[in-house]
């Protein structure tokens, strides 16, 4: 199939107009957090961590082994080996460590896949169809099932090419969320070249990060957002906002444009002076490698939701770390929530340096674990 570059261009569009009324409804989960988040968490959206310091992934993993008393030498470029006791136990590169097994990696690779083993856990996760690239007319009698659909990859990063809230009786969303994902689509040997269509579950995104039977961290990731003053235009509040973002030691390496080009492409007006208070989307992406932010919820989610991320990274064959994507209606229960990802080699960074909230340690539990297993 050739890709549409027109129509995958306006999938980017419609997406993040989608994004940029994400707090339109003041009742919606994400509205909700929003402006419960001060109250139930304690923090100020003007006043964001900035972590002056962040370490790496790599290092991060160094100082893990150290702390588990193991060495972890380089031995070539690229790559370090962990070493307990004077044996080596394992190995890590700049995101992956040796603990997933070759079909775990295969797995949390495939979105397709990791569906297939949720649903024979018989854990909650989206109803999902899985369609080839020369399925675009199918996609729409797909998405007709649902009210309103989600359109994505089979395997890719960072949200890119992934379309929420798309409306099912619309066939031109339909084909241009298609075009979109068919335009992200990993084409690797190993990677799956299919196109997903799955019911759309209302709901906040978080990201669990799992390490053998205990929930290490858990972060909301939200659109970044400003709150109007009633005198600032929406261009200086996104200027403002962003300036904040930049300063922070480890989302300032995944750098985003907002600008007023970019509030247009969401169909924001840079000239609005947003009233005292209200709140305003002004990022295309909640994904914080994407222009999104983070929020620690770790203490706030409930046993319930844990436990739910725990089932789901042990429904995969030999995964003992990983990163597990929810949407929840409400951090107080498990009700509604469902699974819809993993990722592998998690990003631990997120967790040990969130813009909001208290920063995790990570490395140290998934050292642990890989030394565990050595000697187990």
């Amino acid at each position: 199939m050739s890709i549409d570059a027109e129509a995958a261009e306006r999938g980017a569009e419609l997406q993040a107009q989608r994004q940029s009324r994400a707090l339109d409804e003041p009742d919606s989960p994400v509205a909700r957090f929003i402006d419960q988040a001060p109250d139930l968490l304690g923090i100020d959206w003007d006043a964001p961590n900035e972590f002056p310091r962040a370490q790496r992934q790599v290092p991060m993993l160094i100082t893990g082994a150290q702390r588990n008393r193991a060495r972890a030498p380089r031995l070539a470029p690229g790559h370090w080996a962990v070493l307990s006791g004077g044996e080596v136990v394992g190995g890590f590169d700049a995101l992956m460590t040796s603990l997933p097994s070759a079909i775990g990696l295969r797995v949390t690779r495939s979105r397709a896949l990791t569906h297939a083993y949720l649903t024979h856990a018989g854990l909650p996760t989206p109803r999902t169809h899985s369609l080839g690239l020369g399925d675009a007319d199918a996609a729409r009698t797909v998405a007709a099932k649902f009210s309103r659909a989600v359109v994505k990859p089979a395997t890719g990063r960072r949200g890119r090419g992934v379309s929420t809230g798309v409306r099912a009786d619309s066939s031109s969303q339909v084909d241009a969320a298609f075009a979109f994902a068919a335009a992200h689509l990993w084409t690797r040997p190993e990677h799956d070249p299919r196109v997903l269509v799955q019911e759309h579950h209302e709901g906040l995104s978080i990201r669990v990060l799992v390490v053998a039977e205990q929930v290490v961290s858990a972060v909301a990731r939200l659109p970044l957002h400003v709150l109007g003053d009633g005198e600032s235009t929406l261009s200086q509040l996104t200027g403002r906002a962003a300036q904040r973002r930049s300063a922070h030691a480890f989302l300032s390496r995944f750098p985003v444009t907002l600008d007023d080009d970019t509030l247009a492409l969401m169909g924001q007006d840079a000239d609005e002076v947003p009233p005292s208070g209200a709140s305003r989307v002004v990022s295309a992406s909640d994904n914080p490698l994407s222009g999104g932010v983070t929020v620690d919820v770790t203490e706030a989610m409930c046993q319930d939701l844990h436990t739910l991320a725990v089932e789901a990274v042990w429904s995969l064959p030999d995964v003992k770390v990983a990163g597990v994507d929810l949407i929840v209606p409400d951090l107080d229960t498990a009700a509604g929530a469902v699974v819809t990802e993993f990722r592998e080699d998690p990003v631990l960074g997120l967790h040990g340096f969130p813009l909001y909230g208290r920063s995790r340690p990570t490395a140290t539990p998934v050292m642990e674990t890989l030394i565990a297993r050595a000697a187990g």
